[in-house]
């Protein structure tokens, strides 16, 4: 099946055999209720980008970027995108806060989820959530850009970076 939208999708995630989403450059969030069989538009057409998504329930989704003037963003959802929360933060670093693409996001539970960043000068940062992504506080920083996260249970996760880099916790 293929969208009517003109974007080039990035991340695609699904919570179960029907409800998923995908998201994209424009600023692009998609999602269906039918399998894929149609896709609906929830936002694109704004200069900015979404690396990221994560349906969890089959109403509660998220997905991770940044917009044109370099703000990380969270959008979220809790009636599967008819409806949206647009959450901007920074990752804090030695009492500054920088700029940065968010390129993943993943929740462990309905509160607790982590983002990973891509600083601006090539340094990375991760994010966590104890509020379903309402606030953000940053966990840890890298000397280099954090691509990807993602947990084998509650409390070993693993983060993937540039040059090799990969970080485990055992503690979330």
């Amino acid at each position: 099946q293929t969208c009517i939208i003109n974007s080039r999708l990035l991340d695609v995630s699904f919570f179960n055999e029907n409800i998923g989403m995908a998201v994209g450059w424009k600023g692009t969030i998609i999602y269906t209720i039918n399998s894929g069989e149609k896709w609906n538009v929830a936002i694109t057409g704004w200069m900015g980008a979404f690396y990221s998504a994560q349906m969890f329930t089959p109403t509660l989704g998220f997905s991770a970027g940044v917009n044109t003037i370099f703000q990380p963003l969270i959008y979220r959802t809790n009636d599967c995108w008819q409806t949206y929360d647009t959450i901007i933060f920074y990752p804090e670093h030695g009492g500054s806060n920088y700029e940065a693409d968010l390129t993943d996001i993943y929740f462990i539970n309905t509160s607790k989820g982590f983002t990973t960043a891509r600083i601006f000068n090539g340094e990375g940062a991760i994010c966590q959530s104890n509020d379903s992504g309402y606030t953000w506080d940053t966990i840890y920083w890298s000397n280099y850009c954090l691509n990807e996260i993602t947990f084998h249970s509650k409390n070993i996760g693993y983060a993937v970076g540039n040059f090799g880099q990969i970080v485990k916790t055992t503690d979330s």
